[in-house]
């Protein structure tokens, strides 16, 4: 890998490597890539895993969401994908003491 590479990170393999052709930094098959949760351009995948990895493209401002106690889902990848701000409400109402 080197600055010429493409920036677009895989889910549980790193950097793809290919040579870029826009401003970001990604190769034609990454440049076209857009969030699933906000629609922003993606950087990489998301790395949420249940049985399998999750997959889906997310921008840096993305998180695979967390769902309320026994509501995982199916193969454990329920939750979707939300912002930072929402992840982090979803965090403290799940794991957050409460007396």
């Amino acid at each position: 890998m080197n600055e010429t590479s493409c920036k677009f990170n895989k889910a549980w393999i790193g950097l793809c490597g290919k040579e870029p052709v826009n401003e970001r930094g990604m190769c034609p098959e990454h440049a076209v890539k857009k969030c699933v949760s906000c629609g922003k351009p993606a950087t990489r995948e998301c790395s949420h895993t249940g049985q399998f990895v999750c997959g889906y493209s997310l921008c840096d401002d993305c998180r695979h969401g967390i769902p309320p106690a026994g509501e995982e889902g199916y193969f454990g990848c329920a939750g979707g994908h939300v912002s930072k701000k929402v992840y982090k409400k979803q965090h403290e109402e799940r794991y957050s003491k409460k007396e």
